[in-house]
């Protein structure tokens, strides 16, 4: 497969903590061949030990209930805000005036049971103003 000199040269280049894709392009050579080398011949990079886990900072308290928030960010990149779930519903259905709402999510309809107009907010497939104007409109109508 490999010369003998390409096959001491991976070796080398593999204890010496160097990539499958950096030894593959120093030696022309694909990058799973030398993957595929490397591990039938058992070489490891003998990379360092991962670095110990953090520990936790919290340097920010919760908008709710003032407990200390873990400071990772969330997978949107942000700042937590809460120190959980639930504190965090708690939170917004307190201050629904802080919610941003798009002018073009409004919707305007006639129900379907009472003929009454209402609006409704991000669902524009709404049919009727209330449950109970469509458990009335199903089954008693």
């Amino acid at each position: 497969m490999f010369t003998k000199k390409e096959t001491q040269a991976v070796t080398y280049l593999r204890k010496g903590k160097m990539s499958y894709t950096m030894i593959a392009l120093l030696l022309s050579l694909t990058r799973d061949a030398v993957r595929d080398y490397c591990i039938e011949q058992n070489i490891n990079g003998d990379k360092a030990k991962a670095a110990p886990k953090k520990r936790r900072r919290y340097n920010c308290v919760c908008e709710y209930c003032g407990k200390p928030v873990n400071n990772n960010f969330l997978k949107n990149g942000r700042k937590n805000r809460f120190c959980c779930e639930q504190c965090r519903r708690r939170w917004w259905a307190e201050h629904p005036e802080n919610k941003i709402r798009r002018e073009t999510a409004f919707y305007h309809f006639t129900c379907k049971r009472c003929k009454e107009e209402f609006t409704a907010y991000g669902n524009k497939y709404r049919q009727f103003c209330s449950v109970n104007c469509a458990v009335n409109y199903r089954y008693y109508d």
